[in-house]
């Protein structure tokens, strides 16, 4: 007995990747804007927006360990990926920083004379190191993970060579 394979149009493909990568995104943004308006506008406790944080969190895991596994490389020249994936943490940290200075600021700022206090800043400080480290590690986990899916799809191309 023969089977038929349906055969697609590499075009048709691309496209609905291209759609569903941009559904993605546009869910994605959605759920970050909740989660903003949520915890900085409305004060709401984390409770109360700890499902689209969980969402978003693992989609961003799953997507960046998914691919990675794959084979896929986020960047192909390695100098360029240091230099990129070093501002993407420095950034990610920047803003993880701002935005609990803010809220912090918020909740404790009749303790504070200002925002060049010591603790203030110092609260800054270890917030900004602490994310560092920790995005660094996330970073260097799924950079770990790409080199053993990329090292896994090498060899799958060149068995199916032989």
């Amino acid at each position: 007995m023969r089977m038929h394979k349906k055969v697609r149009d590499e075009r048709i493909t691309q496209l609905n990747n291209q759609l569903q990568s941009e559904a993605f995104i546009l869910v994605s943004t959605l759920v970050m804007l909740s989660i903003f308006i949520k915890a900085n506008l409305m004060n709401q406790p984390v409770s109360e927006y700890m499902t689209e944080l969980i969402v978003l969190i693992v989609s961003a895991f799953y997507l960046a360990i998914r691919g990675s596994f794959a084979g896929y490389r986020t960047t192909s020249n390695p100098k360029t990926r240091k230099k990129v994936w070093s501002a993407v943490i420095i950034g990610i940290s920047i803003v993880i920083s701002i935005i609990n200075g803010v809220k912090n600021y918020s909740m404790y700022g009749e303790k504070y004379t200002g925002i060049f206090d010591g603790h203030f800043l110092a609260v800054l400080g270890i917030t900004f190191l602490s994310s560092l480290v920790f995005t660094a590690v996330m970073i260097g986990v799924i950079f770990s993970i790409e080199e053993y899916g990329q090292k896994r799809l090498e060899k799958k191309l060149d068995d199916d060579e032989d």
